[in-house]
């Protein structure tokens, strides 16, 4: 499993449209995309920072979604009014989520 951790940065007040632009918009086509696994978003209201978490089968279908990932990310920060400051991908080396 691979990630690509993306770190957003802006106003506090405008975190709930980002998290809802992401929801209603991100995510569905996010599922759509070959290999997808899942998604997490963390929010520190104190650092004003978003960081959106994807998770994907394996290295090649993270690096098939790039294209789509950065039109993504734009139209979430603008949506949030939110800055894009870093986008980093890792392999997954230990993932447990029991439910």
């Amino acid at each position: 499993m691979y990630a690509r951790v993306n770190t957003f940065e802006g106003s506090p007040d405008r975190l709930g449209s980002a998290l809802r632009h992401i929801r209603d918009q991100t995510l569905p086509q996010l599922q759509q995309q070959a290999g997808f696994e899942g998604i997490m978003v963390l929010v520190d209201r104190q650092t004003r920072k978003m960081v959106g978490v994807v998770l994907w089968e394996d290295e090649k279908a993270m690096r098939d979604s790039e294209e789509v990932a950065k039109r993504l990310r734009s139209e979430a920060a603008q949506a949030g009014g939110q800055t894009l400051t870093r986008v980093e991908r890792y392999e997954v080396a230990l993932f447990e989520a029991p439910r």
